[in-house]
């Protein structure tokens, strides 16, 4: 790589042809990208409110990684989608520099008049720039500017430049050459008094969570408090991606920025949006993919970060885009802890390194379904559409079937050849049916299979290893993920066993009626059949024996047997409606009894409860009652005890006056 760039820049820098052979300009492209290396920004989309208070802490890690890479073009946020005031900063950068030679060229010509006036232009030019790059540019500038007071003999001015210099940077240096001995033990006495600054700064942002610099020098992610400044005014800088870089003076005290929207704000908007929506699939690439072009870049290091379950830590998935196809050159995952250092090091340093290799020229994705094989998507895909067209033809089968049977089942008996082949047919299409619905039902679990199963995967997909000492807590993280994807996997299958029990007692009801509406009909056909086939002996017996007639009394008999059969069947039909109807009124009593049941229990349980808790209260009124009478008689015996040794006490003092008073009679 080094000798590839070394190459490039010696071709870019010294190879001049001819406007007739000019190298074209993809060429040059190239060239120019290998010589300084791809173009790169860091994006990072917060799932949730706690990675959102971390998200200039994680861009400020993602930064430096490739900062340390050596091998990338990095472009910051606020750079990259505000284009346009990044030029404008870059030029004022070329002018700031235009101006400072022109004053140290000044000072070498001993005219320091031109010189002054060179560096404070370049100071004022440089107070626009981005100071968290550039501050040391604006410093050289304000020194310099000090110095040429000082070659000219104005110490005030020049003091007064030196202590503005020295409250923003304690340490900053002033050349003997320029600087005479008094204005440069000014210098120190200043250096004593910045060192004893008690000032304190505290600076919040419009949203929180950007990173801040003060004087040019990092100090945290907003809100933070910095302690130890000096009285005069600092110069605050803020960058947050998706704003532009926010910049003010503040004095010791609250500073609040607000960041205003980048110039590509609608653009980044909608990528964000678009990534949670789908944080892990197609859309997550797509839109980082978008985003990249929108600003022109040749990568994107884009990080998915959210709370994780479990302590104070962020999930995060990091990905290193191309955005010329969309291939995943670095892909992690990991849980850490945004405030670890050496974990976000680990994490960003493996985004950073080589590149992943593409599957042939094909590039290579990490999203859920991406990255997999094409022949087992296309099988997957084919044999989806052949299980949606087998239960369609098994549908299709079944309704034809049922068609045939209501045929057969108006057509009369009598038509034996008709009804054959209404009974052959409806079993034709009720057996292609079938296995019209078995071959659909296979085909499309097998396709369903393929297509779930065809993930990107390899090497490439594992996540990322736990930074050092991170490996407990890493398991216990994983551990909990278990045990709640366990949960729910249980409540899942308790829900389908439950949604599967309520089909099989619809299907069963279901049978349970088309049977009994079989045996009906099979009743009435059975009846049918009888009427006919008696029907049919009538017409026929005449006709057996023509030169015969029948006498009255045959005929009377025959007409009287077939008001009878008509009569039991008649009453037979009114005997099953008579059932049925039973049947549901004691199905429609025993769910109203049940209901009743249900609503006395109901009922019931109240009234026990309110038992329970009178009967509770009794007896907590009845200890408390016992407790007081115990109290009461304790307190009762005590009192009697007292009075027993108060009268013994006084009998014993009577008796031992008594006593004393006898013995002063006999003494005397």
């Amino acid at each position: 790589m080094a000798l590839q760039c070394f190459i490039a820049v010696l071709v870019v820098a010294l190879v001049r042809p001819p406007a007739a052979s000019a190298a074209p300009p993809e060429l040059l492209a190239r060239l120019i990208l290998a010589a300084t290396g791809p173009r790169i920004a860091v994006v990072v989309v917060s799932l949730d409110a706690k990675a959102a208070a971390q998200q200039g802490a994680l861009e400020g890690a993602a930064d430096e990684a490739l900062e340390r890479a050596s091998r990338f073009t990095l472009v910051p946020a606020h750079d990259a989608f505000s284009p346009g005031a990044a030029k404008k900063r870059d030029a004022r950068i070329d002018e700031a520099r235009e101006k400072m030679k022109s004053g140290k060229q000044a000072l070498d010509d001993l005219d320091n008049v031109k010189a002054t006036e060179s560096f404070t232009q370049a100071l004022e030019t440089l107070k626009d720039a981005d100071l968290s790059r550039d501050f040391p540019a604006l410093l050289d500038a304000w020194t310099m500017k000090a110095a040429g007071h000082a070659t000219g003999g104005e110490n005030g001015p020049a003091k007064k430049d030196m202590e503005a210099v020295i409250s923003l940077a304690a340490r900053a240096e002033f050349s003997p050459s320029f600087f005479p001995p008094e204005l440069l033990k000014f210098a120190e006495t200043q250096r004593k008094l910045a060192a004893n600054a008690r000032g304190e700064l505290l600076v919040r942002t419009e949203p929180p969570g950007a990173r801040v610099w003060v004087d040019g020098a990092f100090r945290g992610v907003s809100p933070v408090t910095i302690a130890g400044v000096s009285s005069t005014k600092h110069f605050v800088t803020a960058s947050l991606g998706g704003y532009a870089l926010g910049q003010s003076l503040a004095s010791p005290g609250e500073e609040v920025i607000s960041l205003a929207s980048a110039e590509l704000g609608p653009g980044w908007k909608k990528a964000v949006t678009d990534i949670k929506k789908d944080p892990e699939g197609a859309t997550r690439d797509t839109a980082a993919q978008a985003l990249g072009k929108a600003a022109q870049l040749d990568q994107v290091l884009l990080v998915v970060a959210r709370k994780s379950l479990a302590g104070e830590k962020l999930e995060l998935t990091g990905l290193r885009l191309e955005v010329r196809d969309g291939h995943n050159a670095a892909f992690r995952t990991g849980t850490l802890s945004s405030g670890d250092p050496e974990a976000l090091t680990a994490f960003f340093d493996g985004l950073t390194g080589k590149d992943a290799k593409r599957d042939g020229k094909d590039p290579v994705h990490h999203f859920k379904g991406g990255g997999g094989s094409p022949v087992k998507t296309t099988a997957g895909i084919a044999l989806l559409g052949v299980g949606v067209a087998g239960l369609a033809a098994g549908v299709t089968m079944g309704v034809l079937a049922n068609l045939e049977a209501d045929r057969f089942r108006q057509t009369p008996q009598t038509r034996g050849p008709e009804s054959a082949s209404l009974v052959a047919n409806g079993r034709t299409y009720a057996l292609v049916a079938d296995i019209s619905y078995l071959v659909g039902i296979a085909s499309a679990v097998t396709g369903g299979v393929l297509l779930l199963t065809n993930t990107g995967g390899g090497a490439e997909d594992a996540p990322a290893a736990p930074a050092p000492g991170q490996q407990g807590v890493k398991a216990s993280d994983d551990s909990k993920r278990r045990e709640t994807d366990r949960r729910a996997a249980d409540e899942r299958r308790a829900s389908e066993e439950r949604r599967k029990d309520d089909e099989r007692r619809r299907e069963d009801e279901k049978k349970r009626e088309d049977d009994r509406r079989k045996e009906t009909e099979a009743t009435r056909a059975a009846d049918d059949k009888r009427r006919a086939e008696a029907e049919e002996a009538a017409r026929q017996k005449p006709a057996e024996d023509p030169g015969k007639k029948a006498s009255k009394k045959e005929r009377d008999a025959l007409e009287k047997k077939q008001r009878e059969d008509e009569a039991r069947e008649k009453k037979e039909e009114e005997k099953r409606v008579a059932e049925e109807q039973k049947r549901q009124d004691d199905e429609a009593r025993a769910k109203k009894k049940a209901d009743e049941d249900a609503k006395n229990s109901s009922k019931l349980s109240k009234k026990q409860r309110d038992d329970e808790a009178a009967k509770k209260k009794e007896e907590d009124e009845a200890a408390k009652k016992k407790a007081d009478e115990e109290k009461a008689r304790a307190d009762a015996e005590k009192k009697k005890r007292d009075d027993d040794e108060r009268k013994k006490r006084e009998e014993a003092e009577k008796k031992k006056k008594k006593d004393e008073d006898h013995d002063d009679l006999r003494n005397y």
